[in-house]
């Protein structure tokens, strides 16, 4: 098979900071599952795709399978207003030095396959520091697409440095990534604000209801896109979590929040950035499936190869 063909994924199953729903970490697995769903067209690139999911780490299952339930009972502790013991407070630390270990291992992993496509899929947002880290040693002047409905601008949260909601706190602290553009917000706190006023690296924000209001005043969805396009450097990596995307194409994601790009618009995006930029990395993140449901999964698998082409 032709080499510009094979996209490998690399799996990371951590969803230990979590704060409204859990299960992330079985995505990949269960995504790879589906992978069979998929025919061999795509919307915007002629190649046809074979896919090649890495073995994760089992470092990495060791240490969610040690922390999961304490964070949780952190997590819920929390929510209810009480505070947290001794033991926990030491745990949450732990735990802070657990996220620096999946770092580390996950920055180790991607180095042996930066000179092919790789997607990071993940697990809760955040899994792909390592990775993103392992680009930034390679690539100068690299512009992050943020797809999403949530800032993740925390410094901490909950206490967790290594939060999901901290991811884009630790990508703009890397000295080669010089801007990030971040498409679909529409639920942040103003700290988060504050921070991206005081941070040295460019962050542009296209609210999502702002997107939709220009698109109701007759403004083409090809405009808004080249207005996107225009932040970004020539050298893009690609952060998508799910719940960038309506509610009904992602039920079951950590932190679902009502409005959202459609499929579509996704995909044209996706297509003109394709077009226009070179895309070194990509990551899937915060896919969450639940029972015997696997529209999450089949919603995920597509997403999957709408980020392969990206790289043809």
């Amino acid at each position: 098979m032709d080499q510009s063909s094979l996209v490998r994924v690399l799996s990371v199953p951590w969803d230990v900071t979590s704060t409204y729903r859990s299960g992330s970490h079985q995505s990949p697995r269960l995504i790879q599952s589906v992978m069979h769903q998929l025919d061999s067209n795509h919307p915007f690139s002629d190649h046809q795709f074979h896919f090649e999911f890495l073995s994760p780490d089992p470092r990495i299952y060791r240490l969610q399978k040690a922390f999961k339930d304490s964070a949780v009972g952190i997590i819920e502790a929390l929510n209810m207003g009480r505070s947290l013991s001794g033991h926990d407070i030491s745990t949450r630390h732990q735990i802070n030095d657990a996220s620096v270990e999946v770092a580390g291992i996950v920055f180790e992993s991607a180095q042996s396959y930066l000179d092919a496509p790789l997607i990071l899929c993940g697990g809760e947002h955040g899994v792909g520091l390592g990775y993103i880290r392992a680009l930034a040693s390679k690539y100068s002047n690299v512009s992050v697409l943020h797809l999403d409905a949530h800032m993740d601008c925390h410094e901490s949260y909950f206490g967790f440095n290594y939060s999901h909601a901290s991811v884009m706190t630790h990508y703009s602290a890397i000295e080669t990534i010089s801007s990030i553009t971040q498409v679909g917000i529409r639920d942040y706190d103003q700290k988060e604000r504050a921070f991206q006023e005081k941070s040295s690296t460019n962050f542009h924000v296209f609210d999502d209801y702002a997107l939709h209001q220009s698109m109701f005043e007759g403004l083409a969805w090809k405009d808004t896109c080249d207005r996107i396009i225009g932040t970004l450097s020539d050298t893009v990596f690609i952060s998508l979590d799910v719940d960038v995307l309506m509610a009904y194409l992602c039920p079951r994601t950590g932190t679902p929040v009502p409005g959202g790009l459609s499929y579509n618009q996704l995909v044209y995006l996706l297509d003109q950035i394709s077009q226009s930029k070179t895309v070194i990395g990509s990551e899937l993140v915060e896919v969450n499936i639940q029972g015997d449901n696997d529209w999450d999964a089949n919603v995920g698998a597509r997403l999957l190869q709408l980020l392969s082409g990206c790289y043809s």
